[in-house]
């Protein structure tokens, strides 16, 4: 199921911006985290949206964790409850997760060109900390972080 929602949601957002869609291994591989939490939002029983969070890690080859902070690395909504607010439901539950968990920081990254999430993000009081990297694919991302 979690699957589906990633697949869906990410298929959609990719194709707007003329790309092609993106493989399971992605979310398959963190759903097989041992420190992964993740929640998964459903609308009238069928789910919809799915969103992740971890340690947030000195750099992606120093695994070693930054103390207090958590990394929010995954928000899908499929594409049918885009604009219903369950990005924005699950951005603030990720965001209790990580208080209940002790943390004083959230970050996360996001593709340059996803001015959708941007926004949300900003509205959910993160701010674009300036650091502009490629993830694995060579997307250009954005980090955005935020106290908690």
């Amino acid at each position: 199921m979690a699957v589906s929602v990633f697949l869906d949601g990410e298929t959609a957002r990719r194709a707007a911006d003329g790309l092609t869609g993106p493989t399971a291994d992605r979310i398959e591989e963190r759903l097989r985290a041992p420190d992964a939490r993740f929640l998964l939002v459903d609308l009238d029983e069928v789910a919809v949206g799915l969103g992740h969070w971890g340690p947030a890690w000195i750099s992606p080859e120093d695994h070693t964790p930054l103390p207090g902070v958590g990394h929010i690395s995954s928000v899908f909504v499929r594409s049918a409850a885009w604009g219903r607010g369950v990005g924005r439901r699950i951005v603030r539950e990720l965001l209790d997760d990580q208080r209940r968990c002790g943390l004083t920081r959230s970050q996360l990254f996001t593709h340059e060109t996803n001015e959708r999430a941007q926004g949300l993000y900003v509205s959910e009081g993160f701010s674009a900390t300036g650091l502009r990297t490629s993830n694995p694919e060579g997307f250009p991302i954005l980090q955005f972080a935020r106290s908690l």
